[in-house]
């Protein structure tokens, strides 16, 4: 049997048979960035002329904030969709479906996002 451990920001509310479990963040993986900075540009917002700050943001390869990877662990850390995209790693998973409230905001996960290897 897998033990999970939320490796994201926040809580993780997972709904299930029972009823929902709250998963306490216990660290923060992420995903190294690569920043690029360019002049601050004129948008039109609400019709008023704004200059905001642009950048180009792209994901490296590399996730930082995670224990090392073991082999043959019995641990899955439930992980942001960037850090599960950008990583070939063995011992994540991430959110499925969400739960949404009457304004969109998510409130819970009615399933995990898993590999079929990870549920032996």
């Amino acid at each position: 049997m897998k033990k999970l451990m939320n490796y994201t920001p926040h809580e993780v509310n997972l709904i299930t048979e029972s009823g929902e479990v709250v998963l306490k963040s216990i660290g923060v993986a992420r995903v190294e960035e690569e920043v690029v900075e360019f002049p601050e540009t004129e948008f039109l917002v609400n019709g008023k002329v704004e200059k905001i700050k642009v950048i180009n943001k792209k994901f490296k390869k590399e996730v930082i904030g995670l224990p090392e990877e073991k082999e043959n662990s019995d641990i899955l850390y439930i992980v942001s969709a960037p850090v599960m995209e950008s990583s070939n790693r063995r011992d994540i998973v991430g959110i499925g479906a969400f739960k949404r409230n009457d304004k969109g905001a998510v409130v819970g996960a009615f399933s995990l996002n898993v590999y079929e290897h990870q549920l032996n």
